[in-house]
């Protein structure tokens, strides 16, 4: 029986200005109202009027109502306010206003849905009720009308899911059948009156995907040749009982095989056989039929190793760790070889600087230092020759020393290279001013026989030119 309008001449519960009713269910209706003070436009559900009559009810649906409100999930419609109007004396519940239509009405509108689209759907569903779950509270009654599409910021599908909280209070009432609930999409334990635990709603999200994904309810079959509404509830309890894909083709659209072992898991009879998750079980759907697993689902794990030195060690596998254990005794140990440490782009092109920087500086002095080497190895090679001139050189009887014969002018390093014989640099043994020149004196030991050579013997002059040629007097 459809509920009389509200009256549009006067506030609602004091403070919410009435306007167009949207929708009428089996626990109330919906109205599009406007809250005088704030300005802001809402959905407010106003449920029978006898569900009031209960204090317990009362009690139920404010707790209720306040435990809803405090979920903080996008895909779950924010619950702004509720109470009871001492006016009429009925429950009522203040939602966000949405754009958009429930999933009833469009699955209803386009026929089906295609593998993609319903993956997306159930997948911000599940994420929904895995937040709903971790905090013990069971919708109960999930079901296309109660999760409602409409559109992110950016223009994406959002689902949010409409009722929760409200679905456990009327349970309690049984005001919808045993347990409370649609029965097209109630778990078999609703029906025999067992305990309620989350893995009815994920009961439900398998009959949810056989209907996106078919056109049709698993059991519309049924429905449709039974009239006496305690022998469907039979059939209902009983849960499935024909595989997914035979189901299917008598509502001329074939499924997969592979979907078959999902949804019998999922719509298992016994309450422990279906999945513990309802991602668990979204992600698991994915696979079965065959299309990529939606962003919100795909596991966020970091990689071991992002960068260089973002793969944390133990001190012993790094020096400079193993000093600052060593000399910082009572800090913080090191994280686990196992622990990868998740950073941003920028973050991690701040942690690559210093070491790009070393790096340079390393190869900047290997390139110096062998031009070092080379550099001393070909001045030694020039060297060579005029150190073994200068070996057999008698210094006191030559006042000037011809440089330019001696050391090239382009390598003035080579003139401060010591004689073979351990002598003194040439630069510091020859005056600096020059020298007159002394009357020559024939010396005796000038013909003396020469004292033998060393072992090493220096490189022949070049042909046609002698020690005595470049050194001598005249």
């Amino acid at each position: 029986m459809m509920d009389a309008l509200l009256a549009t001449d006067r506030p609602f519960a004091g403070r919410y200005r009435v306007g167009t009713r949207l929708a009428t269910g089996g626990a109330g209706s919906v109205y599009e109202a406007v809250h005088e003070v704030t300005g802001r436009r809402c959905a407010l559900k106003v449920l029978r009027p006898h569900l009031a009559g209960d204090r317990v009810f009362r009690e139920s649906f404010l707790r209720e109502s306040r435990v809803t409100a405090q979920i903080a999930c996008e895909n779950i419609v924010d619950v702004l306010d509720a109470g009871i109007d001492t006016d009429t004396n009925r429950p009522f519940i203040v939602m966000e206003l949405l754009a958009g239509e429930d999933l009833s009405q469009r699955v209803r509108r386009k026929g089906r849905f295609t593998a993609e689209e319903a993956a997306v759907y159930l997948a911000q569903t599940a994420i929904a009720l895995d937040i709903s779950h971790g905090q013990t509270i069971v919708h109960r009654d999930l079901k296309p009308a109660n999760l409602f599409l409409t559109r992110q910021a950016d223009g994406g599908p959002l689902i949010k899911i409409l009722d929760f909280g409200i679905a456990k209070v009327l349970a309690a009432q049984s005001t919808q059948g045993a347990g409370g609930g649609t029965p097209m999409y109630m778990a078999p334990e609703q029906f025999r009156g067992q305990p309620i635990t989350p893995t009815v709603d994920i009961y439900a999200l398998g009959m949810i995907a056989f209907r996106f994904l078919v056109g049709h309810h698993y059991f519309e079959l049924e429905g449709s040749q039974i009239t006496n509404p305690l022998d469907l509830t039979v059939v209902l309890a009983a849960g499935p009982r024909e595989p997914a894909s035979y189901r299917a083709q008598r509502y001329l659209f074939p499924l997969p095989p592979t979907f078959d072992a999902w949804f019998a898991r999922a719509c298992h009879p016994d309450p422990a056989q279906r999945f513990a998750r309802a991602s668990e079980a979204t992600i698991a759907l994915c696979e079965a039929l065959a299309v990529a697993i939606p962003e919100e689902l795909r596991p966020a794990a970091p990689s071991r190793k992002i960068g260089a030195l973002t793969h944390v060690v133990r001190p012993g596998e790094n020096p400079v760790l193993a000093r600052m254990a060593a000399e910082g005794a009572g800090r913080a140990p090191a994280p686990s070889v196992d622990t990868a440490i998740p950073v941003s782009g920028r973050q991690r092109g701040a942690l690559h600087a210093p070491g790009r920087a070393l790096v340079w500086i390393a190869v900047l002095l290997g390139l110096m230092g062998a031009v070092g080497v080379a550099a001393w190895l070909l001045l030694a090679r020039r060297a060579a020759p005029v150190a073994a001139s200068l070996e057999r050189m008698e210094v006191p009887s030559i006042p000037t020393l011809p440089t330019a014969s001696a050391v090239p002018s382009e390598h003035p390093a080579a003139a401060a290279a010591p004689s073979a014989s351990g002598a003194a640099p040439v630069e510091e043994s020859l005056p600096s001013a020059p020298v007159e020149r002394a009357p020559h004196k024939s010396d005796p030991a000038e013909h003396a026989p020469r004292p033998p050579e060393p072992a090493a013997k220096p490189k022949p002059a070049a042909p046609g030119e002698t020690p005595e040629d470049l050194y001598s007097q005249h």
